[in-house]
């Protein structure tokens, strides 16, 4: 194996050494901001994830609401109704 492919393998599979290189060449800042980001990245995409189970979560809950509120209007309408007859009927009876 040439020196040439063993420093390619070693780049492609030793991470130490490979910051290392990146070292001497300055770019390892470069490559620790990127990782950085990387870990910011996995971190606001866990909290989106999240958001939108809230977000599901909520939806449900608003339809179940807006089906509660509905069922409360039907028997809202119901009492005015009962309370209509039973005032023509108190009518009648004075």
């Amino acid at each position: 194996m040439s020196i040439k492919e063993e420093f390619l393998l070693l780049l492609e599979k030793d991470k130490e050494f490979r910051y290392a290189v990146l070292g001497l060449l300055g770019l390892d800042e470069i490559i620790k901001r990127m990782d950085q980001y990387h870990q910011t990245q996995i971190k606001i995409l866990e909290r989106l994830e999240n958001l939108e189970r809230i977000q599901t979560k909520l939806a449900e809950e608003h339809v179940s609401f807006r089906e509660a509120l509905a069922k409360l209007s039907e028997g809202q309408a119901r009492l005015e109704a009962a309370m209509a007859r039973l005032s023509e009927s108190q009518a009648r009876l004075e």
